[in-house]
């Protein structure tokens, strides 16, 4: 892992890097006081990827809105200070935009100036803006393991309640009469990753409204939906996860962003097979909006993995996945 200090503040551990001018960095804070200039650079680079990927609606715009006011007045009051940090310059047309925000009434995106538009979907698309609820997906939420996720079974001795009208999972025995391969371990590590991309980036919300951006970044960062890829090692699936989302820009973040969604997929594995279960079944409902020949042809692989995930009784088998993803992860880590 990487262990070296924060060049901000040159006290913690770094977990960051600028993607701008590489300075590592330990929190949001660090980043803000590293150089505005540098920050306000990256903004503009993102901007059309960013515009892209905000699923904002008007009422978290306007809470975000407010946020970015209250920002925008604690930056003024920082440039003015007697003792400003290293490398918080900025212009004197910046400074007039920057204080007719903060007296604005009613505040709305037409206010905002090109390169505060930039700066805003920006900071919203990271959670830069603190006053704001960040989306946290199920896996990351520590109450979740209060309660068993409990996938309706073939036999219905388990049930709990199904909004969104999960399939019955049959028996592997009723799809294929073969042993199934040892290589599907490979390709269920990317489908998780499939699955954690997509809630992240539409932040939970698939609907009939987003259904057909949906499918085709599925069948874009999946290898294994998208077409028909069969892994032979855990490296060979992460080269190409990675690879799948940083060829369309409609989806890539950044690499750190991709690496984060491995580790998404490590916690879901930890949780144990309910959990997995529960992952690719609201996958394959994601998918069941869709309807076509296509998706149905996705859905099916998706039945499958289902049946087989859910013959998986063994604890053992899903810590082998995950110590095998988290082994590669460290190495990257080291070389970044």
């Amino acid at each position: 892992m990487n262990h070296k200090k924060c060049s901000v503040c040159r006290k913690n551990i770094a977990k960051y890097t600028c993607p701008k001018c590489s300075v590592e960095y330990c929190s949001t804070e660090c980043y803000k006081k590293h150089s505005l200039i540098c920050t306000e650079s990256f903004y503009k680079e993102s901007i059309e990827n960013d515009l892209r990927k905000s699923k904002v609606n008007e009422e978290s715009q306007k809470k975000a809105l407010e946020s970015l006011q209250k920002h925008s007045f604690d930056l003024i009051e920082n440039i003015e200070d007697p003792n400003p940090n290293e490398g918080e310059e900025i212009s004197e047309e910046e400074m007039k935009a920057l204080k007719k925000l903060v007296n604005k009434e009613d505040l709305s995106i037409d206010d905002l100036t090109k390169s505060q538009k930039e700066a805003f979907f920006n900071a919203l698309k990271l959670g830069k803006l603190n006053d704001i609820e960040i989306y946290e997906p199920w896996w990351s939420d520590s109450s979740v393991k209060k309660n068993d996720y409990l996938i309706e079974e073939i036999k219905g001795e388990k049930k709990e309640e199904n909004p969104k009208k999960y399939d019955k999972i049959v028996p592997l025995s009723n799809l294929i009469k073969k042993e199934p391969s040892p290589k599907l371990k490979y390709n269920l590590v990317d489908i998780l990753y499939c699955y954690a991309y997509i809630m992240r980036m539409y932040n939970g919300e698939i609907n009939d409204s987003n259904k057909d951006e949906v499918f085709a970044s599925i069948s874009s960062i999946s290898g294994v939906l998208g077409s028909d890829q069969v892994y032979s090692n855990f490296d060979e699936c992460l080269d190409s996860c990675l690879k799948n989302t940083q060829q369309s820009s409609l989806i890539f973040v950044s690499d750190e962003y991709s690496l984060m969604i491995f580790k998404d997929v490590v916690s879901i594995l930890k949780m144990g097979k309910n959990y997995v279960l529960r992952a690719i079944q609201e996958l394959k409902w994601f998918i069941s909006l869709i309807g076509s020949k296509k998706s149905q042809r996705t859905s099916m692989k998706l039945k499958f993995f289902l049946s087989w995930i859910n013959e998986q009784n063994s604890l053992e088998f899903f810590e082998q996945i995950y110590q095998s993803i988290e082994l590669i992860l460290n190495t990257i880590d080291l070389k970044i």
